[in-house]
């Protein structure tokens, strides 16, 4: 996940494309703002609810509010 124009560099660029899950088309997300983010919390919860489930480590429940 990126915010704002700091990442618009090609190295920043190839960074996350790096570092990111496969697909990266799906796991690299591009926001102007942190108040963006709220757009794409739905989406950023499903995938993680996926790989890490609705509980962790000890039980507690995961905040659905991310």
């Amino acid at each position: 996940m990126k915010v704002g124009q700091a990442f618009s560099r090609a190295a920043a660029q190839q960074e996350l494309q790096e570092i990111a899950s496969e697909p990266t088309d799906e796991h690299v997300f591009r926001v102007d703002n942190f108040d963006a983010l709220q757009g794409i919390q739905s989406q950023l919860q499903e995938k993680i609810f996926a790989i890490e489930g609705t509980r962790a480590g000890g039980g507690a429940a995961l905040a659905p509010g991310l």
